[in-house]
């Protein structure tokens, strides 16, 4: 279940997985299904994020968009909508962390919204894999 949990945070940390609430677990996975139906990513690529590999793939880039769209952290224009991310991910940081912080380094547009999504979760990814020593 650690892995799924994984698979849509944004920010993808075995941190989260103790933080989350089950409600809100239960609608990303939501999300997740959802999105892999849209998407047709595989199992394989999206349990990958965990370990942190985020390949430069459409169909993985198109998932991850689909997720933040659900999120509301981007529109459906592709456009970072900051103030939600902040708000989101600072529920489940820890303390140690700074959601802003995050924001203003990770979520950046870049080329495509799939392209923004996945370098904003792959730049999230190893700021929180770095603050674990």
């Amino acid at each position: 279940m650690r892995i799924c949990i994984l698979i849509f945070l944004v920010f993808v940390s075995f941190v989260f997985s103790q933080m989350i609430p089950p409600n809100q677990l239960a609608t990303l996975m939501r999300y997740h299904k959802e999105c892999q139906r849209k998407t047709g990513i595989s199992d394989n690529v999206a349990m990958g994020i965990a370990a942190g590999k985020f390949p430069n793939d459409p169909v993985l880039q198109n998932h991850l968009f689909c997720i933040h769209q659900k999120l509301g952290f981007q529109d459906q224009n592709g456009n970072l909508q900051k103030s939600v991310i902040a708000s989101t991910i600072q529920l489940a940081l820890p303390t140690s962390m700074n959601a802003q912080d995050m924001v203003d380094t990770c979520a950046v547009q870049s080329g495509s919204p799939g392209q923004t999504a996945l370098d904003m979760d792959r730049c999230m990814f190893g700021m929180i894999r770095g603050s674990q020593g």
